[in-house]
């Protein structure tokens, strides 16, 4: 386990690998943590990660879809929700995300 955690990158410094080695001394209840328990956690954790930028990629297309279709209808927000068929305050709301 030992070699194996040292084998990988650690992003989130310090705080991440504790994070980890608390989570399999909690996990394991007890039971010898070896080179599987660590691969099992650092795998679920790289996909609750790369989950996350899914849902962030998706989100940054639908923005781009909602303030092309704004322009196209001349900043029109009742035109543009129409037009994609949602609610004019989810149009609202994508614009207030972009004076930020």
């Amino acid at each position: 386990a030992v070699d194996r955690l040292s084998q990988l990158q650690w992003p989130g410094n310090i705080r991440e690998l504790r994070n980890i080695l608390s989570r399999l001394s909690l996990g394991e209840g007890g039971n010898l943590i070896d080179e599987a328990a660590v691969n099992s956690l650092t795998d679920r954790e790289h996909d609750r990660i790369g989950s996350h930028k899914l849902k962030s990629s998706l989100h940054d297309v639908q923005r781009k879809q909602i303030l092309a279709a704004y322009a196209e209808a001349g900043s029109n927000v009742s035109k543009t929700a129409r037009k994609l068929g949602v609610s004019r305050n989810m149009i609202y709301r994508t614009l207030r995300g972009t004076q930020n």
